[in-house]
This record gives structure tokens, C-alpha cells and sequence, in this order.
């Protein structure tokens, strides 16, 4: 299915967004300690 809807693609860049955040705070976090 190529065919997304808009919500579909909204929801989905809503949850790269959120791994991406995660993925800095974890990043920060490792260079605070290190």
C-alpha cells in the first residue's frame, strides 16, 4: 500500500520525532556521566 492517509503519515512522523527526542536525552545523559 503506498497510499497513506494524512493522519497515517502525521502519526508517523510523531513517533520519529519522539524516538528521535529519546535518543538525544539518552545521548546527553551518557555524556553527562562519561
Amino acid at each position: 500500500m503506498l497510499i497513506m492517509s494524512a493522519e497515517d503519515i502525521a502519526m508517523r512522523k510523531a513517533l520519529f520525532t519522539e524516538y528521535q527526542i529519546i535518543a538525544v536525552l539518552q545521548f546527553v545523559e551518557v555524556g553527562r556521566t562519561v
